[in-house]
Parts: structure tokens; sequence; C-alpha cells
């Protein structure tokens, strides 16, 4: 018997192992392979931490009690060949940046319509989200999921910010608009001139979209591209599987939802890089992107870029805060004549998603 349940064990240890080896060098391929073309390759980007942590672990006796170095070695060659997507993930910048805050402040934050529908059960949330705005002062802003009011009974939210904060001028799309009077969207706020507005289309979805704005900065155009890419677009019942208990059906609705998620994500994350490759200016791009790093969203928008958490942070810098497991889904990356001198996450409990900011110079070489 006990023979027997030895063998079981070692049969379930290394399947196991196997399956996470499999599983993390197919999330390995995430960043380059359109989910139209795997989508079993998506979603094994979306369970990279889940893979790399069972192997590191499951790992361990290998690398501890094996004598034969194959095997070591075969460990070793599998972590290696997957440096980039681990520098992705983790930041490695152990230097604190409270030191580094020289530079121009940009932000970027989903308000979650400023609590409009008391989702936090508080009432004073919507002027905690403006309040800690002023008190940052950024000099460029990007809000996503943005509400404004032309209703006597409703503060004005956008007056709100331009009279207390230097960014007086200000780019907005909305995708909703209520009865005229009431709109949902996003909003690009500057210090700076604004010499040119315009946007990104995306054809699959009216409720997303990119908007870029051009600055006058140091006597140049600087271009900043504000995206909010489509969501996974969740209902209660799904949220209630996550939280409660997965059922075979909840769990195909989720994996369902975040299908098609990654499809509507692969369009538009081709035309914001399209648009950017032709951009004839210093730029930066920042947003909701709803997906991890580990995903062929940020592959493809990040090629080229610089990440300012990367080169500020370390860990994984966690900008979501609902139900579904906390990634890092927003994200501020510039083109190379950006220099990011800092990055935070702000801890603030406003919204489900943490307001994110980083302080940049334009260096030319």
């Amino acid at each position: 018997m006990k023979l027997l349940f030895l063998r079981l064990f070692k049969f379930c240890y290394f399947g196991l192992l196997l399956f996470a080896g499999m599983g993390l060098c197919c999330s390995y391929l995430a960043p380059f392979v359109p989910p139209s073309q795997s989508m079993l390759i998506a979603f094994a980007g979306l369970a990279y931490p889940m893979f790399l942590l069972i192997f590191l672990v499951g790992s361990i006796p290998l690398l501890w009690k094996s004598k034969k170095i194959k095997v070591k070695l075969l460990v070793l060659l599998l972590l290696l060949i997957g440096i980039g997507q681990h520098s992705h993930f983790f930041g490695s910048s152990f230097f604190s940046s409270e030191s580094k805050k020289d530079g121009h402040l940009v932000m970027s934050y989903n308000v979650r319509m400023f609590d409009l529908y008391r989702w936090s059960e508080e009432d004073h949330y919507h002027d905690s989200i403006v309040d800690f705005i002023v008190d940052k002062q950024p000099e460029i802003l990007g809000v996503q999921e943005f509400f404004h009011a032309d209703l006597p009974h409703v503060e004005d939210t956008r007056y709100s910010l331009t009279r207390r904060l230097s960014t007086k001028d200000y780019h907005q799309k909305f995708s909703r608009i209520m009865n005229g009077e009431q709109f949902f969207g996003v909003v690009t706020f500057a210090a700076k001139k604004i010499l040119k507005r315009g946007h990104i289309d995306f054809g699959n979805s009216q409720n997303n979209f990119c908007i870029y704005t051009d600055l006058l900065y140091q006597g140049d155009t600087l271009r900043v591209y504000h995206a909010h890419l489509a969501s996974i677009r969740f209902e209660p019942e799904d949220y209630s599987a996550i939280e409660d208990e997965l059922t075979i059906e909840g769990a195909k609705s989720i994996l369902e939802r975040l299908g098609a998620a990654f499809i509507r994500r692969e369009e538009q994350v081709f035309r914001v890089r399209s648009s950017m490759d032709q951009c004839p200016y210093p730029f930066i791009l920042l947003g909701d992107f709803n997906d991890p790093p580990t995903s062929y969203t940020y592959g493809v928008l990040s090629k080229g870029m610089n990440d300012a958490f990367l080169e500020n942070s370390w860990g994984m810098g966690s900008t979501y805060r609902g139900k579904f497991p906390s990634f890092r889904i927003d994200y501020i990356l510039g083109s190379p004549e950006v220099k990011f001198t800092s990055f935070d996450v702000y801890p603030k409990p406003y919204s489900d998603h943490f307001p994110i900011g980083a302080t940049f110079e334009l260096v030319y070489p």
C-alpha cells in the first residue's frame, strides 16, 4: 500500500509539474500570438502567475535532490527562455522613486464614474476622488469612465477639476450620452497648450476608443494617447460565481466573456499601434488596457516603449482592486524620448482601479 501511494504521489507530482511547464511555455507566446489565432495561448498568458508559481514550487525538490544535471539544466532553461515575460510582469527596480520626483507628473485613473451609483455604499467618494487629484496637481491627467452631467442637482465634475487644477484645458470624448445631459467617456486634462485633438475609432466597439492630444512641451510637440480598451463585461452572476461557488455554467460564462474581450482588444491594439508607429512626435500612451503585462495587448503596445512601472518599481504593481484577481492593467508608457523618473500606484479605495502616476522628462539623442 505504501509503495502504491508513493507511485501515485510521484505520478501526480510529475504530472502537475509537466502541466505547469507546458502552460508556462504557452504563456511565453501570449505577447506574440494574436488571440484570434490561438485562444489557448491567450488564456495561458492570463494564467502565467499560476503556472510560474506551481512550476517554481514544484521544481524545488528536483533542483535540491536530483543528481541529474540534465534535469536541473532543463528546469533552469525553461525559466530562462521566459526572461522577457518575467521582466514585463515583475518590476525589478529596488530603488525608491521618492528621491526621483523631478519632471512632469502624468496620471491615469479609472474613476468608475466617480462612484455615481454608490457601488462603495459611501457618500463621499466623488469628492474624495476630486480632492485626491487636486492634491497631486498632475500636468497631464487621463481619466477613464469619466462622468459629466449638465444637470442642476449634479455637481459639474469637469468644472470642479479645471477650477482647482493647473490643467485648465482638456480633450474629451464620450461613448454614451443620456438625454443630452449625462455624458460618459474619457477625458485628458492638460496644463500645457493643446495644439491638436483627435481620436482612434474602434470599429468593433462603441464603448471604447483612444483619443490623442498634441501638447506644446519644451518648444516641441508631445502627443498623449489615452486609451480605454475593451473590458470583460462581467455580469453580476459572474462576480457571484467568482466570490461564492463556481459552477460549470459559471465557469463557461466567464471563459466566454474573457475570450470575447481578447478578440475585441486585438483589433483595438492594432489600430493604436498603427497610429503610434506613424506619430512624428515623442508620445505617451496611458490608460486602462484591461489586460495584464503577459498579454498580447501589452506585447503589441509596449514594443519599443519605456514602461514607467518597470523603470521605477519592483514586484507586480497591481492596479485593479475589483472582485477579479488583481493584475497590473493600467499603464503609463512612453516613446524612447520619454524618460520616466518615478512611478507610483496610489492605494486609494475610491474606485475599482487604483490611480497611477509617473514623472517624466523629454530626452533627445
